[in-house]
């Protein structure tokens, strides 16, 4: 499906307006929700991380197929689409973690996580979900890897502290990456084994977002402390990293000097999502400024 342009705004992650749509706020009941939206893979599908309660619409009639009643659960922090866009996962503040039929909302499975469910993430197979927790109690592990057709409990990760703040797989499905805002670093752990790989520091401050490219060779991540940084997913090693602003204006004062504020580098403020291009060649950055950017993942320049 053809975009046709896509919008910022402060406080809500970057989303896309396609061909047919309206605007976000003409969705039927849209106004009941301020945060993050999600698509379907083909796009023909859009969910909100639904403060009350779930809610899907069809994205070309703008009808809304579904929505659950909004005293069976918290509010909800996390949604996520399967890669073939049939069923939808939710968690909620209270720990519960649903899957259900994308189009018609039949819920499929239940299952239990001891804290707030702030991140999902399913394998690009479609076979395994991931959770992470905030605020995780003392008897539970913050990350849990569930069969997404049964939700059976596969495993969980030792090793996160008490939270997570954000999960997602390598596109072979080997490897889980989860970043812990309170230490600020990432993790990268084996899906089959449930082993910690390695541990990316160098963050000033959360991690909000984490990205493979397509090849699974690079990481991507975002931070509240306005940077993007670039990884090798194999050895942990820092490749390059684009500074906020402010950084970059205080090393060019004598440059700013002469010509006066200009685009010279990265976000003003917290970095909310970052996304590879198919080719794996670009990289898409979205911030609170409301800004986003494109990079030359080789050269990080724009």
């Amino acid at each position: 499906m053809k975009i046709k342009r896509f919008v910022t705004a402060a406080g809500m992650a970057l989303f896309l307006t396609l061909t047919g749509c309206a605007e976000w706020w003409d969705f039927p009941g849209a106004n009941q929700h301020d945060n993050d939206l999600v698509f379907s893979a083909d796009g023909s599908l859009l969910v909100p991380k639904a403060r009350p309660n779930p809610k899907v619409w069809d994205t070309k009639t703008r009808k809304l197929l579904w929505e659950t009643n909004r005293g069976e659960h918290g509010r909800i922090d996390s949604v996520i689409f399967s890669p073939d866009g049939k069923a939808l996962a939710s968690g909620d503040m209270n720990g519960s973690i649903k899957l259900r039929g994308a189009k018609s909302g039949a819920l499929f499975w239940a299952g239990k996580h001891d804290g707030r469910v702030f991140a999902l993430a399913l394998s690009p197979d479609g076979k395994f979900l991931a959770s992470g927790v905030v605020d995780c109690g003392p008897a539970d592990k913050p990350l849990k890897l569930r069969d997404a057709e049964t939700g059976e409990l596969l495993r969980t990760f030792d090793g996160p502290g008490d939270s997570v703040d954000f999960v997602g797989f390598s596109p072979d499905g080997k490897m889980l990456v989860s970043s812990r805002g309170k230490d600020r670093t990432i993790k990268l752990w084996g899906t089959e084994t449930g082993a910690l790989l390695r541990t990316l520091t160098g963050h000033r401050e959360s991690v909000l977002t984490v990205a493979f490219s397509p090849d699974g060779k690079l990481l991507a991540s975002g931070s509240a402390d306005a940077s993007v940084r670039l990884w090798d997913a194999e050895t942990g090693k820092l490749l390059r990293k684009i500074m906020p602003v402010e950084t970059l204006l205080e090393l060019l004062a004598p440059v700013v000097k002469l010509f006066g504020p200009r685009e010279i580098g990265g976000h003003s403020y917290a970095v909310r999502a970052v996304a590879f291009s198919p080719d794996g060649k670009t990289l898409a950055s979205a911030s609170v400024d409301p800004v986003v950017k494109l990079w030359n993942v080789e050269t990080a320049a724009k």
